[in-house]
C-alpha cells in the first residue's frame, strides 16, 4: 500500500510545511488549530487583523463588496496560502472580506507573535513574502487577462457573484 504523501496539523499547510525545522520549531508553540466554518466572514473590509492563518483543509476567498452590493473575488486561499498578513507587516486592518468557503481547519497565529518570529527568523520572514510576492502575481495576471478578455470569458472562474 502507497503511503499518503498528505500532511496533518499544522504542517498541513504548506507555507508552514516548506519552513525549516528550525524555523517551524520557533513558530510552532505560537500556532492554535481553528475551525473554520463555511460562510463565516473571519475579517470584513476595515476589521483589525488580530490573527494570521495558515488554512490546513479550509478554503477562503477574499472578496471586495462593490457599491451596490455585489462581490468580486479576488483570492481563494487554500493549504497553499496564509491570510491576516498585511496586519502583521503594516496596516493592522482587512483590505477586503475574508469568507470561509469550504469548512475546515486552520493554524492561527497572533500577528504580534508573528512580528516576532519574523525578527528572530528572517527566513519565516521570506517566505511569507514570496507568497504575497506570487499572490500579488497572480492578481496582476488576472487583471491583464480580465482587461484583454473581459470578466465574461473566466467561465467558472466564479469571480462575479450576485
Amino acid at each position: 500500500m502507497a503511503k499518503s504523501s498528505r500532511r496533518s496539523g499544522h504542517r498541513a499547510n504548506q507555507l508552514l510545511a516548506a519552513l525549516e525545522p528550525e524555523d517551524f520549531a520557533v513558530l510552532e508553540p505560537h500556532l492554535e488549530t481553528v475551525r473554520l466554518v463555511k460562510g463565516t466572514v473571519v475579517y470584513e473590509t476595515g476589521d483589525r487583523m488580530p490573527f494570521v492563518y495558515f488554512p490546513q483543509d479550509a478554503v477562503v476567498s477574499l472578496v471586495t463588496v462593490l457599491a451596490d452590493g455585489k462581490t468580486v473575488e479576488m483570492a481563494v486561499l487554500g493549504r497553499e496560502a496564509l491570510f491576516g498578513l498585511t496586519s502583521a507587516l503594516a496596516t493592522y486592518r482587512s483590505l477586503g472580506r475574508y469568507v470561509v468557503q469550504v469548512t475546515g481547519t486552520a493554524s492561527s497565529l497572533d500577528t504580534a507573535a508573528l512580528r516576532r518570529v519574523f525578527e528572530a527568523r528572517p527566513a519565516v520572514r521570506e517566505l511569507c513574502l514570496q507568497f504575497v510576492e506570487a499572490l500579488l502575481a497572480q492578481a496582476l495576471q488576472s487583471m491583464a487577462c480580465n482587461n484583454l478578455f473581459g470578466s465574461g470569458t473566466l467561465l467558472g472562474s466564479g469571480a462575479l457573484r450576485h
